[in-house]
């Protein structure tokens, strides 16, 4: 049968079908009785060619169906599988996000692509009870995905069987990320839920463009990857971000960052919400497959108003191709949007590849997958691959750059990397003479400068990157965490964060750093909220900074046992062995018990001498200045402190996100004697003197005064 073997009820275009029936034409039969039990049921059905309007485009009638169906029945069958129509229709479902429900005939082998392609769905048995029977299980099927969509809960798993596959990404690794090391993710994310509260101090969401007006803001989505090999992720998510990057640079079209559009990857959000959120009126979604050395790419552009699209194309070519590829999908999609671009030409999108080295560019997409895990033995796996596309490219920018951004990772998690300061200031030197609109490289030099207490330096980069990439929460997030809360600047980084929220409301690192903020100011509801739903979008509740944020609410609401029970979730294995569950549980406890505090201090400083403390992670450094000060134990705070800065020296630095200074709990700190010479350390005083002192302190000539 012609593409698409499926299913409906009237004319095309007369009303949008409920369902559509993928099937090869020699299950013509078993397809048209599921037609009938879904019609009988009220359910509207598309069915080729019976729907299939006279004199029209054949495909192009199945993919405006597929496009505006709920969701897909497949018969399921030796002669389907082998179908190469049906593959492209369950190929244009699953890009599409549309649910599909598997009605299986028989024990066919599935090939690989069929596997993606279900590996999400529902499936029902024919078994030896008949088409019949079968038909009303599908019926019931549908009928439970209908109840559950409109009461906008999950799907109700209706199968009889249910398929093992691999899932459509790669489950997500938990980062490291601590409330004083925060930083290396704002760094990274350089390179839906709807919420149920106001976004705070924000505009209300406008609505989803409307008419032409929806044509000059687009959104490109991760694309999808169709390869069966979950190793080859990167290859979707590269192809997203260049043409991200492209359609970018298009005068009068807004595109958003690739932090805010990628944040809905891996989960079925609506396309309206999706645009909503993101204030966009047009969605770009598509898909890669490869095979040898052919890449096949499927791309569509939404209107995410009317949920229709306005174009769509799919190319085949050699891997070799991949850039000229890249220019004609941009040309494409800036002429489907022509009538909004001030008669700017589709060749406005054409700009240099970012290297003329295929294999090159391929090592350096793998390298930024690796590096986006954020784990140690993916750090040095990512930092092979980088040099070797360097070895490839010398002229690699991009590569450069995102090698620069990998080492100021390690500083800043605390992984052992000689001259790791030094070797990324190289770096983005040289990606900056090889190429000046790198925004990434302003904000590498940004971090780098805030690392060395070159402050003033630091935020002009940062600002001047923000400037250049207003829309990248990254940058943002870079300088609130990097520059902001260290200075102790704390409105002026809530200010950020709150941007940064308003920019990409979906993205859970994005809610985690808002709640960072208001745990430092003392407004632990509102942090306790967002921690919430940075944990419902995907992050974990073990992982810092969220168990610090819920131990400082615990802790200010009279609950010192609760805190404990987060701190000690997230201790290092070396203390952890040494006992460090129960000295740190006393401790916590001993808050509430003045009486105790000494003996607690003690025991925790006991602790600290079992580990080297350049072994300690910085996180966990910082975590044991903020209880000692809270034990009243401001010499061995100070000790630690400085201790601190003494390590950070050895790289020349100052260290990295000193937000801890400015919790409520640390004012004993901050009023003690010896804070003006720790602020001189960290060469504070010129950015005071230019900016103004932090919140809550005055500044007296070349003194510091915390209330």
């Amino acid at each position: 049968m012609g593409m698409a073997e499926g299913v409906g009820v009237e004319a095309a275009g007369t009303h949008r079908p409920t369902v559509f029936i993928s099937h090869a034409s020699q299950d013509a039969a078993v397809a048209m009785a599921v037609v009938r039990a879904l019609e009988r049921a009220g359910l509207t059905c598309w069915i080729a060619p019976r729907d299939v309007v006279p004199g029209a485009h054949y495909a192009g009638e199945i993919v405006r169906a597929i496009n505006e169906c709920s969701l897909v029945v497949l018969v399921l069958s030796a002669q389907s599988v082998v179908s190469p129509h049906v593959g492209k229709e369950l190929e244009r479902a699953t890009s599409k996000r549309r649910p599909i429900i598997a009605l299986r005939m028989d024990e066919a082998v599935l090939p690989h692509d069929f596997e993606y392609f279900l590996s999400e769905s529902q499936w029902i048995e024919a078994g030896a009870a008949g088409i019949e029977s079968a038909a009303a299980k599908v019926v019931e099927a549908v009928r439970s995905h209908r109840m559950a969509s409109a009461a906008g809960g999950p799907e109700t798993p209706v199968t009889v069987h249910a398929a093992t596959m691999a899932h459509r990404t790669r489950p997500r690794r938990g980062a490291v990320l601590a409330l004083a090391t925060v930083l290396a993710v704002a760094i990274t994310a350089v390179a839906t839920w709807k919420l149920g509260f106001d976004r705070p101090s924000t505009p209300a969401t406008p609505p989803v463009a409307s008419g032409t007006a929806a044509r000059t803001s687009v959104a490109v989505m991760p694309f999808a990857n169709l390869t069966g090999d979950p190793a080859k992720e990167y290859l979707g998510d590269g192809m997203s971000e260049e043409l991200l990057n492209v359609l970018a640079k298009v005068p009068g079209l807004k595109v958003p960052s690739r932090t805010s559009s990628f944040a809905y990857k891996g989960r079925n959000t609506d396309l309206k919400q999706i645009a909503s959120d993101l204030q966009v009126g047009t969605i770009l979604e598509g898909s890669v497959r490869s095979a040898g050395e052919t890449i096949r790419i499927t791309a569509q552009l939404i209107d995410a108003r009317t949920d229709t699209h306005l174009w769509s194309e799919t190319y085949d070519r050699k891997f070799t191709d991949l850039f000229q590829l890249q220019d004609e999908l941009a040309k494409a999609i800036v002429r489907a949007l022509q009538v909004n671009l001030n008669g700017a030409s589709p060749d406005a999108v054409a700009q240099a590849p970012p290297t003329r080295n295929v294999v090159a560019y391929d090592l350096y997409l793998q390298a930024r997958a690796l590096m986006n895990t954020g784990g140690r033995r993916e750090f040095a796996e990512a930092m092979t691959l980088f040099k070797r596309a360097l070895a490839l490219d010398p002229t690699f920018a991009a590569a450069l750059a995102e090698l620069a951004v990998l080492r100021l990772n390690y500083v800043v998690l605390g992984y052992p990397l000689p001259h790791a300061l030094r070797d990324a200031e190289r770096e983005a030197d040289q990606a900056l003479k090889l190429n000046a609109d790198l925004a990434v490289v302003q904000t590498v030099h940004g971090a780098i400068h805030s690392f060395r207490g070159e402050w003033l330096q630091a935020d002009a980069l940062y600002k001047a990157a923000i400037s250049h990439d207003p829309g990248n929460v990254g940058i943002r997030g870079g300088y609130a965490t990097a520059v902001l809360l260290s200075v102790g600047h704390l409105q002026r980084s809530l200010e950020q964060r709150r941007e940064s929220y308003r920019l990409a409301p979906a993205v859970s690192y994005v809610l985690s750093m808002l709640a960072v903020d208001y745990s430092i100011l003392g407004r632990d509801s509102d942090a306790r909220r967002f921690s919430d739903l940075a944990v419902q979008l995907g992050m974990r509740a073990d992982v810092v900074p969220i168990p610090q944020i819920y131990a400082n609410a615990a802790l200010r609401s009279g609950h010192p046992a609760e805190a404990a029970d987060y701190i000690v979730g997230v201790l290092p294995a070396g203390l952890r062995e040494a006992g460090g569950e129960a000295v740190v549980r006393a401790a916590y406890v001993a808050l509430g018990d003045p009486g105790r505090r000494p003996a607690a201090s003690d025991a925790l400083q006991n602790l600290l001498r079992t580990v080297q403390s350049d072994a300690l992670p910085v996180n966990t450094r910082k975590d044991m200045i903020a209880l000692f000060t809270q034990l009243g134990s401001l010499d061995r705070a100070y000790a630690l402190a400085n201790q601190s800065l003494d390590l950070y020296a050895r790289e020349g630095s100052v260290g990295t996100a000193w937000g801890v200074l400015w919790l409520p709990e640390m004012r004993p700190f901050r009023q003690d004697v010896r804070f003006q010479s720790f602020a001189a350390r960290l060469k504070l005083f010129d950015y005071w003197k230019a900016f103004g002192p932090p919140d809550g302190c005055d500044l007296q000539e070349d003194r510091i005064v915390c209330h």
